[in-house]
């Protein structure tokens, strides 16, 4: 059930040509990837999750030695190496979805001062929203296991017309679809054994907290017009086309949590260092 629904945070955290990249095409996604400063925390936030997770499942379990080596060569793996290996996980369904034209675009959207701003303040904000989202999370996990209905965080108050600009901007963002189709897809996969019902409860739970624990930071910090222009880049054809992409990346998030894993062992293994994850 955890795998699970990690692979749907996987989701959450990331939203065609044919042959050879050129060097235009893996430049412009480098920049979708890592627009902004912001969307590189997000981003190194997910790697380490994922490593230090995995490294917390392996046989051995996890030191406070093990712990801090870790923590400090995943810092110079991400320093030095992991915004390529981030690239070249992504090519595959980028060029199958997003033409070089669109992907040229969206960069050039992201780049606009305007959506550029606002961008990173909404991306910075991500960071604080999956702390929150953790232990509410696990306080749900633990009702539906003593056979209770987890309770949703209530929602801050704001006006009417902010309420109606966050949905737009929540419906824009694809972000419950993705959700959705990346859990349908590992359920898909893993077949029998599976509680699908009991799975899709857990998941109708987990979109409707991240859209209120979302909309509590939004309030009071995002302005109306910084949602204007987010939702602007949002409805763009690129973004859209980026959005089928993240659902190719979806199809199978467990596997791109492995192939993560996997670049920062083998770096690790040739720079002289070595991590059981297994």
């Amino acid at each position: 059930m955890n795998r699970i629904l990690m692979a749907a945070a996987m989701a959450l955290m990331v939203g065609g040509t044919a042959g050879a990249t050129t060097d235009r095409y893996r430049e412009a996604l480098k920049q979708v990837l890592f627009a902004d400063s912001a969307s590189m925390a997000i981003r190194k936030s997910q790697m380490k999750m994922f490593v230090a997770g995995a490294l917390s499942r392996s046989r051995h379990g996890v030191s406070s030695e093990e712990a801090l080596r870790l923590e400090k060569s995943l810092d110079r793996y991400i320093a030095t190496q992991y915004g390529d290996d981030m690239v070249d996980m992504a090519l595959p369904c980028f060029r199958e979805n997003v033409s070089e034209q669109q992907l040229v675009g969206l960069a050039g959207l992201l780049a606009r001062p305007d959506i550029r701003q606002a961008n990173a303040h909404i991306s910075s904000l991500y960071a604080d929203i999956v702390k929150d989202i953790m232990p509410t999370m696990s306080s749900a996990f633990g009702a539906l296991k003593d056979g209770r209905q987890p309770t949703l965080p209530s929602v801050a108050e704001c006006t009417e017309a902010y309420k109606e600009k966050f949905e737009a901007y929540w419906q824009a963002s694809g972000t419950e679809q993705l959700m959705t189709s990346a859990v349908d897809n590992v359920l898909a996969k893993v077949g029998v054994g599976v509680d699908e019902d009991k799975v899709k409860t857990v998941l109708g739970f987990v979109t409707g907290m991240t859209k209120a624990l979302m909309l509590n930071r939004f309030v009071g910090s995002v302005s109306e017009s910084e949602l204007d222009c987010v939702i602007l880049l949002m409805r763009s054809d690129s973004y859209r086309a980026q959005l089928n992409a993240a659902a190719c990346m979806a199809s199978d998030p467990m596997k791109l949590i492995k192939d993560m894993e996997k670049a920062f062992v083998d770096w690790a293994k040739a720079n002289g260092e070595s991590f059981d994850l297994h």
